[in-house]
């Protein structure tokens, strides 16, 4: 039995369901008219070229009603609609006879399409879930799906910020502050990050689960790990280490990270590691855990292993 994470996005508005619903029967009988009027002649077409008017703006509805629609888009459809439904609305003044040929139930269809078309693109994205999977457990607790892509203010921090603030002389001060100071050096850049720099509020990631720890391998070597904010979508980061290169105050890191199977959609960790701008791949991973990703590290800091190629990684 799946055990649901809600996602903070709400599920896609009913209203969008309806308004594409409409559309498509709007369609429907505008092509079974169209096929009417072609294989009977002799038909009344009278109202045929109002109603085929009409399915453009229905489809024009369909073509503008997504999530990712642009707003120039959206405009165009709106405008189209709005022209549809006062052609619709002149029907009913008495001096106006041109459309007399088209049934009233028709005229009161047509309008609620164009009407719904032009409340869901007004309303825009507010009205769609974003395109995302959602997180979930199945009985032996093993979480099977995900968001489809990394969340801005995770992403950049694990692989762009925090690589930066390893490189060159400011390195070795930034890793002596992680391990004299604690958490706090890092949490404090976290937010700072967030609030500079991801400009929608919801989407900024609090900082207080993480953590830093200092551990040695059996050889002596010195692993600064940092525990990032629980990841949720794949490539986001459980944990980075940073350890200290052949150079003094030179250093590279090892990251554990979140994954798909691309064919299951199960989630599982993969080892990666940065060195010299490069990332490489090492193979899935321990269990999310702090003490399982550092006896691995320090595994391979004692018996260095080779990065996987493509044709290696998980299937």
């Amino acid at each position: 039995m799946q055990k649901t994470v809600q996602n903070s996005q709400s599920l896609t508005s009913n209203a969008v369901v309806i308004a594409k619903f409409l559309c498509i029967s709007l369609l429907l009988f505008g092509a079974l008219r169209l096929a009417r009027t072609i294989m009977s002649p002799n038909s009344d077409s009278s109202d045929m070229m109002y109603i085929l008017i009409f399915c453009i703006g229905g489809g024009m509805g369909l073509w503008a009603n997504s999530y990712d629609s642009p707003t120039a888009r959206r405009l165009f459809a709106i405008f189209f609609n709005v022209l549809c439904l006062m052609t619709l609305a002149s029907n009913f003044n008495p001096r106006n006879s041109q459309m007399h040929l088209i049934p009233r139930w028709q005229i009161l269809w047509f309008g609620l399409v164009f009407v719904m078309n032009i409340y869901v693109l007004a309303r825009g994205k507010k009205l769609h879930a974003e395109p995302k999977q959602v997180a979930g457990e199945t009985d032996d607790g093993q979480q099977e799906s995900t968001e489809s892509s990394a969340r801005d203010h995770h992403f950049t921090m694990t692989r762009m910020v925090l690589q930066g603030l390893l490189q060159g002389e400011k390195g070795a001060l930034f890793v002596n502050n992680l391990k004299n100071k604690g958490r706090v050096i890092f949490a404090n850049i976290w937010d700072a990050f967030g609030k500079r720099e991801i400009k929608d509020p919801a989407k900024i990631i609090p900082s207080k689960e993480i953590e830093v720890y200092v551990d040695k391998t059996a050889g002596g070597k010195e692993i600064v790990t940092i525990k990032m904010p629980r990841p949720v979508a794949r490539n986001e980061t459980y944990f980075v280490a940073i350890v200290e290169d052949e150079q003094p105050g030179s250093y590279y890191t090892y990251s554990l990270e979140l994954s798909i199977m691309p064919n299951t959609g199960k989630m599982f960790t993969m080892l990666t590691g940065i060195r010299n701008g490069h990332r490489a791949n090492f193979g899935i991973g321990p269990a999310p855990d702090k003490n399982a990703f550092v006896e691995a590290i320090s595994g391979m800091l004692d018996t260095p292993k080779e990065p996987q190629t493509m044709m290696q990684m998980p299937t």
